[in-house]
């Protein structure tokens, strides 16, 4: 009977062993993923997070004059300074018409990495229209989903690309 006890006693001892390395790992897992979530947490975006250049792509629908939508498109490049300042060239299309366009306008990064912009585009056709857009910088400042606030005229969403 000893044997047996010995044995029985070994063997839980080496049971307890391992649940110990098991909880102990467990919590440093545990611990390490909350350090990370932590750091992710405090991430914040300043306006030097967009010191780059662009690629945008806009579409949506603006309202006529009658009181109807009509589709619109438009791609342009638009380069950021990273102290709130942004420049660019594209070209629209509303309803088969295209322009081209040229773009300047200011930009607040917000710290949650939210951004607003306004934006004077004047066509090569001499008229001249005032944008703003609500924003959201994604992907380390890679992208940028946006949607137009105003004029209320257009309903629009745009992507815009870092140019690499």
């Amino acid at each position: 009977m000893s044997w047996q006890k010995q044995v029985s006693s070994s063997v839980i001892k080496r049971i307890l062993i391992v649940t110990m390395i098991f909880i102990t790992f467990t919590l440093g897992v545990v611990g390490l993923n909350a350090n990370v979530n932590a750091q992710e947490d405090r991430f914040s975006c300043t306006s030097a997070i967009l010191k780059d250049s662009y690629g945008v792509e806009g579409s949506g629908f603006r309202l006529t004059a009658e009181g109807s939508y009509i589709p619109f498109g438009a791609t342009n490049w638009r380069h950021f300074d990273g102290n709130g300042n942004y420049s660019g060239t594209g070209i629209t299309n509303v309803q088969g018409g295209f322009a081209k366009t040229n773009i300047s306008g200011t930009y607040t990064v917000n710290p949650d990495c939210t951004v607003e912009l306004n934006d004077a585009t004047t066509s090569t056709t001499g008229v001249v229209r005032n944008f703003s857009q609500f924003g959201v910088i994604v992907d380390s400042g890679r992208e940028i989903l946006t949607l137009q606030t105003s004029p209320v005229d257009n309903v629009q969403t745009g992507i815009f690309k870092k140019v690499r």
